[in-house]
C-alpha cells in the first residue's frame, strides 16, 4: 500500500522523488507485526534487581517525618526546661552577663569595621 498518491508529488524536483521512491520502499512495522523477543543485558538487569530492592525497603512518609521531628523537638525543649530549672538564679545571671559580653564584643567588631558603602 501506498501512503502518499502520486499526485502529490506533481511539483517536485524529480532527485527528492527518488529519494521519496527509496524511502516508502522500507516496510514499516505495524501492530499486527509480532513483537520481536526482548533481550536485556547484564547491565539492566542488574538495575532492575536493585529498583526492586529500593522499592521494598520502608520509605518514611512526610506524616511520619513530622512526627518523629515533632518529637524530637519537645524532648529538646524539656531537656532545656530541666537544664534551667535546676540552675541557680545566680548561676542563670551569670550565664546572661556572658552572654550580654558576647555580643558587646560583636558590636564593637561591626562598630570598628568600615562600612562598603
Amino acid at each position: 500500500m501506498d501512503y502518499f498518491p502520486d499526485s502529490l508529488f506533481g511539483g517536485f524536483r524529480p532527485d527528492l522523488l527518488e529519494i521519496r521512491g527509496e524511502v516508502g520502499s522500507v516496510r514499516r512495522p505495524c501492530m499486527r507485526d509480532p513483537e520481536p523477543p526482548r533481550v536485556e543485558s547484564s547491565a539492566m538487569q542488574a538495575i532492575r534487581a536493585w529498583r526492586a530492592t529500593e522499592r521494598k525497603k520502608p520509605q518514611y512518609t512526610r506524616s511520619s517525618q513530622r512526627a518523629k521531628w515533632t518529637r524530637l523537638a519537645g524532648q529538646l525543649i524539656w531537656y532545656k526546661d530541666q537544664i534551667l530549672r535546676a540552675m541557680t538564679w545566680e548561676a542563670l545571671e551569670q550565664d546572661v552577663q556572658a552572654d550580654a559580653g558576647i555580643n558587646n564584643s560583636l558590636e564593637e567588631r561591626r562598630v570598628k569595621q568600615p562600612s562598603h558603602a
